[in-house]
């Protein structure tokens, strides 16, 4: 979604866009994202929000060895089993681990 203080734009993958006039439509009734009459908006705000999308945003304050210790543990031993087929993959892998020191 993007908003610019008058137009709403909401874009999901594999949809069109709705766009929104929030100065005559303040609670977003109207969808004019199908009207060719508002194609250059719908182009500006999607040129916007593909530019924003494509900058870096995510910031790590935390060190590698603080998110290795305290952060990173094993989901299996939790029940969760993310990432393997079926409970022989799992004993596989588990069998190629090096134990954690205590």
């Amino acid at each position: 979604m993007v908003i610019d203080g008058r137009w709403k734009m909401i874009w999901v993958e594999g949809h069109r866009p709705m766009l929104f006039d929030l100065e005559t439509d303040p609670d977003e009734f109207v969808d004019l994202g199908t009207d060719e009459k508002y194609a250059d908006e719908i182009t500006r705000l999607s040129s916007a929000m593909f530019d924003w999308s494509r900058r870096q945003h995510n910031r790590v304050t935390l060190s590698d060895e603080k998110i290795d210790t305290d952060l990173c543990h094993d989901d299996a031993v939790e029940g969760a089993y993310l990432g393997f087929w079926d409970e022989d993959e799992l004993a596989a892998w588990k069998a190629e681990q090096e134990p954690l020191p205590d």
